[in-house]
């Protein structure tokens, strides 16, 4: 199981890295929606070197997607 870096509770998991890649994927779109759906607005995307730089995140595998909108 791996939580999403900024956001908070959005978590998802898988037997493999690439089943937890999609999870993430749709995990984090329905938690998105769900905090516009709140009135909260969303948190700006972490570049690639805060991930890399931040203690928090050793051992973490990081993937990229499309910024929507």
């Amino acid at each position: 199981m791996r939580e999403v870096s900024g956001l908070s509770g959005c978590v998802t998991a898988g037997k493999t890295l690439e089943e937890a890649r999609k999870l993430a994927i749709e995990a984090l779109t329905l938690h998105m929606a769900g905090m516009l759906e709140d009135g909260n607005a969303l948190p700006n995307a972490s570049t690639l070197d805060q991930l890399v730089g931040d203690p928090a995140m050793r051992g973490a595998v990081a993937a990229a997607g499309e910024q929507i909108g």
